[in-house]
Parts: C-alpha cells; sequence; structure tokens
C-alpha cells in the first residue's frame, strides 16, 4: 500500500541506512553497537517510512565513526561520509536555520548523475598507468583474485589474453561506461552495466561497495518529478532490508567478531562466502526493482552552474584529483590501480605529477634499511622495497609504537643519510603532528611500475 507523504528522499535514505547496516556487517573491526544502531534505523524506516529521526541517528553515529578515522577508510565508506555531511548539512540549513535549501528536478537529477559519473571515472582514470597495463604486476589479478584461482589459475599462470581482456573490460566500465549516465537515452544502460559489474565484484566479496552502488544508480534513474515511483516501491523495500539485514548479521557474527573472512589457503571463508551470496540476492532484487523505472530525467547542464550543485560536485572532483595534486594517494578511488604518484617516478599515461604537485610531502621520504623483528608485523616484511613518506611513515610509527612494550630498533636511509636508531620511540621519526594523518600516502616501490597495492 503507497503512504502519502512518501517521497523520493524517504526512499534514497532508507537505502543509505541499508548501505550503512551493510558496511558494519561487511567491515572487520567494527562495533556491535555501530551494526545494531544502522539495523535498528533500517527496520525502523518499514515500520515508520517517512519518520526520520532514528535514522538520523545512524547518520550521527556514522559520521562520529568516520570522521574519527578519517582518511584512513575504504572508498567507499568515504562516499558514504560524504553523503552524512550532505545530510547533515540540510539538517542544519533547514531545520535549525529555517531556510529552504532548494533544488529544481532537473538540478537533482544532474547534481545525482555528475557525482556519480565521476566516482566511477576516477576509478577508471587512477589505472591509466603503465603498472595496471604490465601483464605481470597488474592489480587486474587481484582485483579478479577468486575468479582467476576458480578457473585454476594464478597470477603467474594466467594466460595473457586473459589479462588483456580483464584489463579491458575494466576500462569500458570504469572509463567509458558512466559517460552513458549523463545522457537520458543511455542512463538506463549505464546503470545496468554498473550493475552488472557490482555483481561481478561479489566474486571478491564487495557486498558492502555494491550496497552504496545501490544508494548511488537509483539516485541516478528516480524521476525526481515525481514521487509516485518511490511510493510504488517502497512497499518492496522491506524484501531488500530483511535479506541484507540476514546477510549483515551472518557476516558480523561469524566473520567479524572471529575475523574469519579468509580460509588458510587465502580464498573467502565459507561464512563469508554465504553471507555474500545471500546479500547478493538482495542486490538483483533491488537492482531489478529500480531498471524498471521509466524515463529518467534529462540532465539539465547548465544547473552545474549553480553554486548549490557546482559546489558539491567540485568537491568530488579535488578529490578525485587528490592524487595529482599531493594531498593523498589513498581513498579517492585509487584502490587496486598500481598508481604512483611519487614526482619523478610517476607512472601515469596522461599526467605527470612533475607539474601538477602542489603539496611536496610525499616526495619527502625515507627508507627502511633494517629493523627490530618486534616491528615487521607492523611494518610488514618487504619493508626494504618501498619508500616512505615521511609524514606517513611518522604518524604510522607513532600509533603502531602504543601496542609494542619494548625498544624498537630501526636503520633509516632519509635525505642521502643514514641513521641507526636504537630506540624509534624516542626518535623524530616517530614524532607525529596533529596534521600527519590527514595526509595519506601509499609507499612507493623502489623498482618497477608499480606493484599492485591497496
Amino acid at each position: 500500500m503507497a503512504i502519502s507523504g512518501y517521497h523520493n528522499r524517504h526512499l534514497l535514505l532508507h537505502l543509505f541506512i541499508i548501505s550503512l547496516m551493510v558496511h558494519y556487517g561487511f567491515t572487520n573491526g567494527v562495533h556491535l553497537w555501530q551494526f545494531v544502531t544502522a539495523c535498528f534505523a533500517s527496520f525502523w524506516l518499514i515500520l515508520r517510512p517517512t519518520n526520520i529521526y532514528i535514522p538520523l541517528l545512524a547518520v550521527f553515529t556514522t559520521l562520529a565513526d568516520y570522521l574519527s578515522t578519517y582518511p584512513e577508510l575504504s572508498n567507499h565508506a568515504v562516499i558514504q561520509l560524504f553523503i552524512c555531511l550532505g545530510i547533515v548539512f540540510l539538517l542544519i540549513y533547514e531545520g535549525v536555520l529555517k531556510k529552504k535549501y532548494y533544488f529544481s528536478n532537473d538540478s537533482k537529477t544532474t547534481f545525482f548523475r555528475s557525482v556519480v559519473f565521476l566516482i566511477y571515472f576516477f576509478s577508471g582514470f587512477h589505472k591509466l598507468n603503465w603498472g595496471f597495463i604490465d601483464s605481470d604486476q597488474s592489480c587486474v589479478h587481484s582485483l579478479n583474485f577468486y575468479v582467476i584461482r576458480f578457473l585454476g589459475l594464478d597470477s603467474e599462470t594466467t594466460p595473457l589474453i586473459l589479462t588483456r581482456s580483464l584489463q579491458l573490460a575494466t576500462f569500458f566500465l570504469e572509463l567509458i561506461v558512466p559517460i552513458g549516465l549523463l545522457f537520458r537515452r543511455t542512463c538506463k544502460l549505464s546503470v545496468l552495466f554498473l550493475f552488472g559489474f557490482h555483481a561481478y565484484l561479489f566474486a571478491a566479496g564487495f557486498a558492502h561497495f555494491a550496497s552504496v552502488s545501490v544508494f548511488m544508480l537509483a539516485g541516478c534513474l528516480l524521476n525526481y518529478t515525481e514521487s509516485q515511483t518511490a511510493r510504488n516501491i517502497q512497499p518492496r523495500l522491506k524484501v531488500y532490508t530483511i535479506i541484507s539485514f540476514f546477510a549483515a548479521v551472518i557476516s558480523f557474527t561469524f566473520c567479524n567478531v572471529k575475523g574469519n573472512y579468509f580460509d588458510d589457503s587465502g580464498n573467502l571463508s565459507r561464512s563469508f562466502f554465504i553471507s555474500c551470496s545471500i546479500y547478493f540476492t538482495a542486490f538483483i532484487y533491488a537492482s531489478n526493482l529500480f531498471l524498471k523505472v521509466q524515463n529518467p530525467l534529462r540532465l539539465n547542464f547548465r544547473s552545474l552552474l549553480s553554486l548549490k550543485i557546482f559546489l558539491p560536485v567540485f568537491i568530488i572532483f579535488l578529490w578525485g584529483m587528490e592524487p595529482y595534486y599531493g594531498l593523498s594517494n589513498r581513498a579517492n578511488m585509487s584502490m587496486y590501480s598500481n598508481m604512483i604518484t611519487m614526482a619523478g617516478r610517476d607512472n601515469h599515461l596522461l599526467i605527470s605529477t612533475r607539474c601538477t604537485k602542489l603539496i611536496p610531502f610525499e616526495e619527502d621520504y625515507l627508507q627502511v634499511l633494517d629493523v627490530s623483528s618486534n616491528f615487521i608485523s607492523k611494518i610488514g616484511s618487504n619493508y626494504k622495497y618501498y619508500y616512505y613518506p615521511l609524514i606517513t611513515f611518522r604518524y604510522n610509527a607513532s600509533v603502531w609504537l602504543k601496542n609494542i612494550k619494548d625498544p624498537v630498533s630501526v636503520r633509516i636511509f632519509y635525505r642521502g643519510k643514514e641513521f641507526i636508531i636504537p630506540n624509534l620511540a624516542t626518535s623524530d621519526f616517530s614524532r607525529s603532528r596533529w596534521y600527519d594523518r590527514y595526509f595519506y600516502y601509499r609507499p612507493t616501490p623502489v623498482r618497477g611500475y608499480g606493484v599492485c597495492v591497496w
């Protein structure tokens, strides 16, 4: 039965809250209260679809959680952080200041599809580098690890034609297909391809990212000139919510609490496979719901000139461009990209960071030559093969040393000099400034185009 007063914003809020529930269910190291809050809010919206107070509680708890760990978040979690910030902004602007933040219907469509286009586009654009197209070191092997393993192959025995096919498919799905979101006639076809892409990524265990994609792609398809579609879909969200809940509970109980995501061979554990499979059915159900939406609106590119549309779209653009001007090269859709951004070592096919770097912290780096055994579990056994930006090493060392009782000795090569440090905790190399954590860089391989680092 359709509910009067139910609009597209209520539908999108419900999808977003479900994505939080799936995120907390499928993410390692989260607290029980965070998961319970998201679950309760998801079911609350089944019972009280237009009452947003409990869902707002889930938004605020998620915002507090993400801000406390930013920027050390997965890419989909950063997207959720932006959404939380947007919800809080609208709540303050309209609820507290009593002002109307008016969006025309075509502005809503333009905003949603422009942002989603940028998110997918940057995930492909970052992969346009020599490392990703290298047949041996390409992250395409990691992205498709379980599929390759299922075929009885590994990165060393994968036929070149399969590697190249997967690379081309990645570029097609992340660079070409998202362009179709910008045009009315191709929007639904692009959404179909992207839903299929996320369905394929279930083989790698990316259920949490799939739940965010349901929110994003549904927002691209909705016709904001009317709310009848949202009212028709709302009763069916009960099925999506319940199946997602069972999948998240299984994952949280048997994988998160026990840390049992993978077995001894590196394959998905049975519990994680079952939970992913259950959410896969929910994902297919939701995808089918929204692909039936008729007549998505035409984009009004003029509305991008409006500050209220241009500003958030520009913020997403700046987020995606972070690796090239030097703010960060992690948690900005650059996962599994093989990208190197250190000026002079950069490997992108189109952009040279020697010309674009505005923030030079990544170029102030060190190499760890030797370290005591009690530190290897933190830094990793391959530490000799990487350059570490000082600002990132300093912050990481200050965090890691809190859990190590005995002194950590280390031998470091920095700015042409070798330093032998008997106790890292008392040296300048572990004295982190308050701002260090916000400059989030991957280590740069000493040799090669760029090995696959998440």
